[in-house]
């Protein structure tokens, strides 16, 4: 069931993976990680609005300079949040 569809400006979120909620089922957090912009997206559901809101600043990996590659500077390609 889908319970909410969350819209980011490509610069802050790009190529979102999974989501993960938290271990406890009775939580209202999670985190989603985005591939491509190094990040990891915290959600949970506003204890006032009972709406759900989302951070792409949650954490953000920062990107390495690279030498003979693709681009001028690596992602870290975030791919799974355990």
């Amino acid at each position: 069931k889908k319970i909410k569809t969350i819209t980011f400006d490509l610069d802050k979120v790009a190529m979102p993976l999974e989501v993960r909620f938290l271990h406890n089922p009775k939580s209202v957090h999670g985190v989603v990680g985005a591939a491509l912009t190094s990040n990891i997206i915290h959600f949970c559901k506003d204890e006032k609005t009972k709406d759900w809101v989302a951070n792409p600043d949650y954490i953000q990996i920062e990107a390495v300079e690279m030498e003979n590659w693709a681009l001028p500077h690596m992602p870290g390609l975030v791919t799974d949040v355990l």
